[in-house]
């Protein structure tokens, strides 16, 4: 299929641990495996945030006509970089994949998004060795994820709430026009205090962090249900940061009908 044609825009984005040391080419690679020609096809490395930050310039493509329909992968293999024997990462971190696929339409589809980063906060998560830093380390398989777990609670929490209420304000709504909350799956604790904080109902959060690891950029759009935050009637989502594999039995709830989905 050339894509050409059709207007089709492929994007990939991986994170952390590559397929390649001269990476950027995921992207290309899973458009061979595809069997699509000729449109764009990249990656797009933002940590935890990188699906929403996929999902905001596939859309921003969409929306100023330079594609009709993109292709937004998010993939992880965390394990390879996981210290075994430290239970502060040990017991959240895993691998992961999922994708979606956003299409021009006339129906009401991502309404919102609002990106952010500060890279004041560097050393609260992060692996310290890499290619340029460190590579002895890191041939030795030393090259692991450190987290300092109080500290980015404390972050996390704030920036949910802050971002949440960023994007209400820009559609000149109110958290209670918010059907749905899809935080980043990072723990139970840290969705629960950003729920607490914007007021929201847990019945309302969807949550898989019980069931599944952390798999940082790979599964947030897994929460989603089958007709997408962008289905046909749909009133009011916003995409803001989140990651998370399978969802909860909630699911079937959400099939066939408008609803607002925050993700953080």
């Amino acid at each position: 299929m050339d894509s050409r044609k059709n207007g089709h825009q492929a994007q990939a984005h991986r994170r952390r641990q590559r397929d390649h040391v001269d990476d950027g080419r995921a992207g290309g690679i899973i458009q061979r495996q595809l069997g699509v020609k000729g449109c764009g096809a990249f990656d797009v490395h933002a940590v935890c945030s990188g699906f929403v930050y996929g999902l905001d310039l596939a859309n921003r493509y969409i929306q100023t006509g330079g594609a009709r329909t993109a292709l937004v992968i998010g993939s992880e293999t965390l394990s390879r970089i996981t210290n075994w024997e430290d239970r502060g990462t040990a017991v959240l971190f895993g691998d992961g994949a999922g994708a979606v696929v956003l299409q021009a339409s006339e129906e009401p589809g991502i309404l919102s998004t609002h990106i952010h980063a500060d890279g004041e906060y560097e050393e609260l998560l992060q692996v310290k060795q890499g290619v340029s830093v460190g590579f002895d380390v890191t041939k030795a398989g030393g090259a692991y994820i450190t987290m300092e777990g109080n500290a980015v609670f404390r972050r996390a929490v704030a920036t949910f709430d802050n971002i949440a209420r960023e994007t209400v304000a820009d559609l000149d709504g109110h958290l209670d026009d918010i059907d749905w909350f899809i935080p980043h799956q990072a723990n139970m604790r840290i969705i629960k205090a950003a729920a607490k904080k914007l007021q929201m109902p847990m019945e309302r959060v969807i949550w898989t962090s019980p069931f599944v690891t952390v798999v940082s950029s790979g599964v947030r759009h897994c929460c989603w249900p089958p007709s997408g935050p962008a289905s046909p009637g749909g009133q009011r989502c916003s995409a803001i940061e989140s990651r998370a594999p399978r969802p909860r039995p909630i699911r079937h709830k959400l099939e066939n009908r408008p609803f607002c989905a925050t993700l953080v």
